[in-house]
């Protein structure tokens, strides 16, 4: 059945955007860089009770990263950024498994592809781990559900050769979960997340569509200069 996608650009797409993590400081000094990104978004509306929110949100994910694939060829590269969600109690199995062996579905779906390695966070006697994986082909569709179904999950747009790589994780990790009470959320700040990497020229890709929602969608956010190229 043919799934009908509209595309639509927002100068402002954290408008409704709020936050239990920032101090007014902070949204001072970010100010500027608020002002430079943009989003493009891609709709997908139900037509029929046959359609479900995983298909509507694939096919606005992949609308999505064919726009990128056009504008940009070969010099960005999509990673998906993995996280545990809620923090784990550190012991041998917790060790164990890390990240990819509790994730080996789109471990085993990158083939090729790059894998990163797991870095270990820790909070007193809990634990977390994150990485990156390399978005090859048969990992696309994997990718959009784990963004759309996780909140700890995002998809990133990169042409920097070393986002993958330790320091990298880090740097990512500290920003999409920024501390409240000097612990690191669990629910990635997409706000935080796009003012600390899109002016270094990454592009996020964000999927919406859970529960009983009437469409599904997925948003191009980055700097106004390499979205308005997509429009």
């Amino acid at each position: 059945m043919t799934i009908s996608i509209f595309k639509e650009i927002s100068n402002d797409v954290f408008a409704n955007y709020t936050s239990d993590y920032w101090e007014i400081d902070d949204f001072d000094s970010k100010s500027k860089i608020h002002d430079q990104l943009c989003a493009l978004t891609f709709v997908a509306k139900q037509s029929s009770p046959d359609q479900n929110l995983q298909e509507l949100a694939e096919a606005c994910g992949r609308e999505a990263f064919l726009n990128v694939n056009l504008v940009f060829n070969d010099l960005y590269k999509g990673w998906i950024f993995v996280s545990d969600g809620p923090w784990k109690e550190k012991n041998r199995l917790v060790e164990y498994k890390k990240l990819w062996k509790l994730n080996r579905d789109i471990y085993e779906a990158c083939g090729p592809g790059i894998k990163s390695v797991e870095i270990l966070f820790e909070n007193g006697s809990m634990v977390r781990f994150a990485g990156f994986l390399e978005i090859t082909e048969d990992l696309v569709d994997k990718a959009i559900e784990m963004v759309r179904t996780h909140y700890s999950c995002a998809i990133i747009f990169s042409r920097r050769e070393d986002i993958f790589n330790a320091p990298s994780i880090t740097q990512v990790f500290s920003v999409a979960f920024p501390k409240k009470h000097g612990v690191p959320q669990t629910r990635i700040d997409w706000k935080h997340l796009a003012m600390e990497l899109c002016p270094k020229g990454d592009i996020l890709l964000r999927i919406h569509g859970r529960f009983d929602d009437p469409e599904a969608a997925a948003d191009l956010i980055g700097a106004k200069e390499n979205i308005s190229l997509m429009y």
